[in-house]
């Protein structure tokens, strides 16, 4: 069965991997995140220190739980500098698109979700799930161009393509947009190579979704991926956290 937090998380999983940063590191997430989503895209956010020794840890941290929880910040790149004096820290983050063209995929993206939810308002969560994922596997198609793109919800909403992070990243949006709480889970296939999927409350447990591998498999099949369980997912999916404590040490 599934061992994950049976009760499904705040903010329809959108604050999960922030739940497991220092205080100090919940407080840098805080800041980020606001200057974010006031449209800040300056790339540059000035924290107020209180632990200076774990500064730099907990700010890089806080940083990846933010890309990690919020796939709509997909212009943050991965290239940080992080200076202080002290008192106060200054993270440096060059976004990977510029102001106009951050704006412009954001229009699209909220058409994509729109487009990607349209009449889907009366059903039941479940079935409100099992529709999205159904679109989304008919239409996405795995390609890797070794482009950030590709890792991101970009690919997936201009070219409906993309690797598993970028296909994770647009389905929990889609689900968060229908109400429905999830949050994306990593660890590795078979081959040893490192894969993510999403970890999705539709009914009363988590259950775990790999929307990429059901997207390769085919179009008119059935699903093998969607809604299964620890158990279940474990033939091929590996060393992925199954307790709350496992999310504790993040593979970053």
């Amino acid at each position: 069965g599934v061992t994950v937090m049976a009760k499904a998380p705040e903010q329809l999983g959108a604050a999960w991997y922030r739940s497991f940063l220092t205080p100090q590191g919940k407080t840098f997430y805080d800041t980020l995140h606001a200057q974010l989503l006031w449209g800040d895209h300056s790339g540059r956010t000035v924290f107020t220190i209180k632990s200076p020794h774990t500064a730099a840890r907990d700010c890089f941290a806080a940083y990846k739980a933010l890309q990690e929880d919020h796939p709509e910040f997909f212009f943050l790149g991965l290239r940080l500098e992080f200076t202080s004096d002290g008192r106060n820290g200054v993270l440096r983050y060059p976004l990977l698109y510029t102001p106009s063209t951050i704006r412009r995929i954001q229009v699209q993206l909220r058409r994509c979700i729109a487009h990607t939810c349209a009449g889907l308002a009366h059903l039941d969560t479940l079935q409100r799930e099992v529709s999205v994922y159904t679109r989304l596997a008919r239409r996405m198609v795995y390609v890797n161009r070794n482009n950030i793109s590709d890792h991101t919800v970009v690919a997936p909403v201009l070219t409906a393509s993309g690797v598993c992070e970028g296909q994770t990243a647009l389905l929990l949006l889609c689900l968060r947009h229908l109400g429905i709480p999830c949050v994306k889970i990593s660890g590795k296939s078979k081959t040893g190579r490192g894969h993510c999927w999403a970890l999705v409350w539709a009914g009363g447990t988590p259950l775990h979704c790999d929307l990429t591998w059901d997207a390769i498999l085919g179009k008119g099949r059935r699903f093998r991926y969607l809604n299964r369980s620890d158990a279940e997912i474990s033939s091929d999916h590996f060393a992925f956290p199954r307790t709350a404590e496992e999310f504790e040490d993040p593979p970053y």
